[in-house]
């Protein structure tokens, strides 16, 4: 046992890259297995849902529509046809169990997600030397939130080693008589993030104003010509071909944020400061936070652009937490570097350092619970599995979703019913059930199921049913996961409750 202590440890002092990678590498995996499900409405719907449908000749939220008022995802092509490309490879291959394709979803994500980690650590190593490397790769490749979403399919998330690499090769070029050529594929990449996540264009932006600010021209002109040659190929000319007019979907999503700016949860300016503190748990995070300040001068080409993107999410009304998964990553790299860097100068007090390493060890007494809990845990798994019950029990054409006893809809994820997309008539218990009962017999929709959400007053409910369909019978509790229980607890918006799968006959 000591021995193999002992190797892991001249392994850590002789190459600490590879055992960051290995262990962020071993959580991710545990993820992939254990993080089932999704997170967000837009992780699975906007991406997986409508993929998906188009593997099987289906378009289910008329993305492909021409009229705006039908297509109202304000989605690029590029990531959802990435994975329709993926689905119809795995169909060809026999495998359609969503279950199994969604295992190597994560998988993909997964291990794509190394390169923010491998890169973080070059970056910070080449400017501010190992320790600060060490530092900074292990808070990307096991602070607690991250591997978790690094195996979703939120665009956030997606669009960083994009970003992570565009820094890199800027900050790195090889040869100085190739570095136009470098330049121009770090635009290119840059480019390619803005069809994903359109908010990237300000962190783009962010590198072009640092170009101008030093007077490199020739950089900034190599540098927009690909970002603009990339957005040109994707969102314009792709659109054009697909809808008839290029930037489309950028027109209307831009124009639907604008004018729906209020509509959704709106915060003070200061909630991605508190946020950015309570992700890195203090005390440490004062110091990334005091450490992203300080790093301007050194890191000018991660600050400038990192705070562009804060400062202008700060400032627009809609606030949601996920937002800042794009620019995590950079805020780690600059604040955790910069810091530690302070550290190792002359001059500082002994209790400050004291408190500095006495702040990681509190750190990681409390990440590493939070980390287990969010990749050994299930999100939205009462949803998932009510749909994956259904996979072999066709031909599901016609599903009732009763939420009558607290009125809070949820979008089921017919995803996982694998080839099926039955019609969801949606009771929110606004009218008597025996008149949906005869709306339904007369449109010749009679559900083969019917999914009650919630547990309330669940005999009242079903009882109320069974006086039209006398054979109504139990036949699954799909229940929520521990986690999605907690967020439920916290906060009541989280609609995690149990679904009770009744069969009509």
């Amino acid at each position: 046992m000591k021995s193999v202590a002992a190797y892991f440890d001249s392994l850590w002092q002789r190459n600490p890259l590879a055992v960051i990678l290995l262990l962020s590498l071993l959580v991710r995996l545990a993820a992939v297995f254990f993080s089932k499900g999704y997170s967000m409405h837009d992780d699975h719907f906007l991406v997986i849902e409508i993929s998906q449908s188009w593997v099987e000749g289906k378009d289910v939220f008329n993305w492909f529509s021409k009229s705006i008022e039908e297509n109202s995802s304000g989605r690029n092509f590029l990531y959802p046809g990435l994975h329709y490309l993926l689905f119809t490879g795995l169909e060809t291959i026999k495998i359609t169990d969503p279950q199994q394709k969604m295992l190597i979803v994560r998988l993909l994500h997964a291990v794509y997600s190394l390169i923010v980690v491998w890169l973080g650590y070059k970056l910070v190593n080449n400017i501010s030397g190992t320790e600060a490397a060490r530092n900074a790769a292990l808070i990307l490749g096991l602070l607690w939130i991250i591997p978790s979403m690094s195996v979703r399919n939120l665009v956030e998330v997606v669009v960083v080693p994009l970003l992570m690499t565009a820094v890199y090769i800027l900050y790195n070029k090889n040869k100085p008589s190739d570095s136009w050529l470098w330049i121009a594929c770090a635009g290119f990449l840059c480019g390619l993030a803005f069809p994903i996540r359109y908010q990237t264009i300000l962190f783009s932006a962010g590198i072009g104003l640092v170009m101008l600010m030093e007077r490199k021209f020739k950089s900034l002109i190599l540098f927009s010509g690909g970002v603009l040659l990339a957005i040109a190929l994707i969102s314009g000319y792709l659109e054009y071909q697909l809808w008839g007019y290029a930037f489309q979907k950028v027109v209307y999503y831009f124009t639907y944020n604008m004018n729906n700016a209020y509509e959704y949860t709106s915060q003070s300016w200061y909630f991605y400061l508190l946020l950015l503190l309570m992700v890195f748990i203090p005390p440490l995070s004062f110091f990334i936070v005091v450490g992203f300040a300080r790093s301007y001068k050194k890191y000018t080409l991660i600050f400038v652009p990192t705070f562009l993107f804060l400062l202008a999410h700060s400032f627009f009304p809609n606030k949601q937490e996920r937002f800042m998964f794009t620019v995590l990553p950079f805020f780690v790299i600059s604040g955790t570097a910069t810091i530690q860097e302070f550290f190792q100068s002359c001059g500082v007090k002994n209790y400050l350092k004291k408190v500095w390493e006495l702040s990681w060890v509190f750190f990681w007494i409390v990440n590493i619970p939070l980390l287990c809990m969010f990749i050994f845990s299930y999100s939205k798994k009462a949803r998932t599995e009510a749909m994956y019950y259904l996979h072999d029990k066709g031909p599901v054409q016609h599903i009732v979703l009763d939420y009558s006893f607290d009125k809070r809809y949820v979008q089921l994820p017919r995803f996982y019913m694998k080839h099926q997309w039955p019609e969801i008539y949606e009771y929110s218990g606004e009218k008597p059930v025996d008149e949906v009962y005869k709306e339904l017999t007369t449109a010749h929709r009679m559900p083969q199921y019917i999914l009650f959400l919630n547990e309330g007053n669940i005999e009242q409910r079903v009882a109320a049913w069974k006086k039209n369909f006398a054979s109504l019978h139990r036949v699954c509790i799909a229940e929520p996961s521990l986690l999605d229980k907690i967020f439920y607890t916290l906060n009541k918006i989280n609609v995690n409750e149990a679904i009770y799968i009744y069969k009509t006959y």
